[in-house]
């Protein structure tokens, strides 16, 4: 094999071990007092607390949205 393709196909591999995700970003409301207990059971550890536009399903199929509250959590992989 070539040098020039052996070093390509080394880099190639070398960037998509790169790629693998190591951390997990998981969020729930503030409020979902039972979702938080699981993620922190769960070794999340609580990175933040954000307010963000929520949206809501409504019988009628119109979406609407509102702020709340969510937890945000980083979990390792």
């Amino acid at each position: 094999m070539p040098t020039c393709c052996a070093s390509a196909s080394t880099a190639r591999r070398a960037s998509s071990e790169q790629r693998t995700p190591t951390r997990a970003l998981v969020t729930c409301g503030d409020g979902n007092i039972a979702s938080a207990r699981t993620i922190e059971r769960d070794r999340g550890g609580l990175q933040d607390v954000r307010e963000t536009e929520v949206g809501l399903k409504r019988s009628e199929g119109v979406r609407e949205t509102e702020i709340g509250l969510k937890r945000r959590y980083r979990i390792e992989l």
